[in-house]
């Protein structure tokens, strides 16, 4: 999915701050003066001691930085973009997209993220060059909160290297996004708590979970056009890591103070499931279930060539059912998630075929997604015609896109989207001899402090 492994996006920093500050303006429609750039770059020096006393994390290098326009920030992403292996992520993106229903097949998916990110982007830590750039065009009145989340990246690279601990996790988006949610979370967090010092309160005295101001910060895109012209889902992947990881550190801050946050790093969430439901790495680890789904059999691989594998994830999943489900049985259908992996393969024709097999934590829970999917399936596909439904554990229809199917057995859920009648059984004899590696992982505890 979109990946923005080090940038703030600007949408969670307006709701947030104006929630707090309730002068802060959205517009954008001019750019700050040198002198107003050189009076925020003054306070970095004594913004940077403070974090550090407040974190327990000495500064070991001053931090270098910078303002710069939209037109170099859209140069640098272009830049970025047009590297062979990023060229290859995004068109594997959006096919991926396209086949789970996130857009559809004819959306500029490129050039789209390209321009959401411009527009997006408040300011950003870059962790290649170890240089802080905040954009010139972001309302004035927010441009030291920013300044605030992007000196914590500052101080997080001296302490524990983002390069390497945001590096992708291979064919693992959920793993990825949950290191993300760790970054974005903290600095996010501990944006907030530094705005609320003066008043007296802090995040752990706010009173709610920021978790709650989901749809808000949604709502709160007015000002950003692209941002509120996203499908849903872009919308969702975008602000889930600051949302759901200021949720994270909020729950930490409850019971600890700031200096061991620092522990997380050495033993972070392995999911999103972690990170959207903190007592599930806090008070009872529930680490995901390793799964692997088998390679095509060596005729299968003549018609078919791999474009993604991947894994979905808790909210992977439940972004999957809100395509088509209420908000409320997405939820459902996707709680109790315990692993998974799908794949996706293209063949000459462009024909998109998916591949999925996830684990679930009980056979309720299991039961619940399949019966969802099933609901699913026949929104997302149009001219179903129901081929069988054994005993209520498969169902297969014929559809316009080949043949679709879900089926269950006791915790586990295979699906299976635009195979050929001819291939069917093959490729479900192939997912039902997914492996399964079951997690080795201690407890966490969460002490008081």
């Amino acid at each position: 999915m979109i990946r923005r492994r080090v940038i703030a996006v600007l949408i969670v920093v307006l709701f947030l701050t104006s929630l707090l500050v309730p002068s802060s303006q959205s517009s954008q429609d001019s750019s700050l003066t040198k002198k107003q750039q050189s009076e925020v770059l003054s306070q970095a020096d004594s913004i940077l001691k403070e974090l550090s006393t407040m974190l327990g994390i000495s500064t070991v290098h001053p931090v270098q930085r910078q303002f710069m326009s939209r037109a170099q920030l859209r140069d640098l992403l272009l830049r970025y973009a047009k590297e062979q292996k990023n060229q290859a992520t995004l068109e594997a993106e959006r096919k991926t997209m396209v086949k789970f229903g996130f857009i559809s097949k004819d959306f500029p998916y490129s050039q789209f993220a390209l321009d959401l990110l411009t527009e997006q982007i408040a300011g950003f830590y870059d962790y290649r060059t170890h240089q802080l750039n905040l954009m010139d065009s972001t309302p004035v009145n927010l441009q030291v909160p920013v300044l605030i989340h992007e000196l914590t990246h500052a101080l997080q690279d001296q302490e524990i290297n983002l390069k390497e601990f945001n590096e992708p996790a291979e064919h693992n988006d959920d793993l990825t996004e949950a290191h993300e949610s760790m970054v974005e979370g903290e600095a996010t967090a501990v944006m907030l708590d530094y705005i609320l010092q003066p008043s007296g309160r802090s995040l752990a005295t706010l009173g709610f979970d920021v978790r709650e101001m989901m749809n808000d910060a949604q709502a709160a895109a007015v000002s950003l056009p692209n941002y509120r012209n996203a499908p849903k889902a872009i919308q969702v992947i975008l602000t889930a890591p600051y949302l759901y990881g200021t949720s994270f550190f909020q729950f930490f801050r409850n019971h600890n103070d700031w200096p061991r946050a620092a522990a997380l790093f050495k033993d972070p969430p392995s999911s999103m499931e972690q990170m959207m439901h903190p007592e599930k790495y806090f008070t009872h680890r529930d680490d995901p279930v390793a799964v692997a789904i088998p390679g095509l059999p060596q005729e299968l691989q003549k018609t078919w060539k791999p474009v993604d594998t991947n894994v979905l994830g808790e909210l992977g999943m439940l972004l999957v059912c809100q395509q088509f489900l209420s908000d409320d049985n997405a939820k459902i259908a996707s709680e109790g998630w315990g692993g998974d992996q799908y794949q996706l393969f293209e063949d000459t024709r462009g024909n998109l075929l998916l591949l999925l097999f996830s684990t679930w934590d009980t056979e309720t829970d299991a039961t619940q997604f399949f019966n969802s999917y099933r609901v699913l399936l026949d929104k997302k596909y149009k001219h179903l015609k129901l081929l069988n439904g054994e005993e209520h554990k498969l169902f297969r229809w014929d559809s316009d896109d080949n043949q679709v199917a879900v089926e269950i057995q006791g915790h586990d859920v295979i699906v299976i989207e635009g195979a050929p009648a001819a291939q069917f059984e093959a490729l479900r004899t192939l997912l039902w001899k997914s492996a399964q590696t079951a997690p080795h992982h201690p407890a966490a505890k969460l002490d008081a402090p």
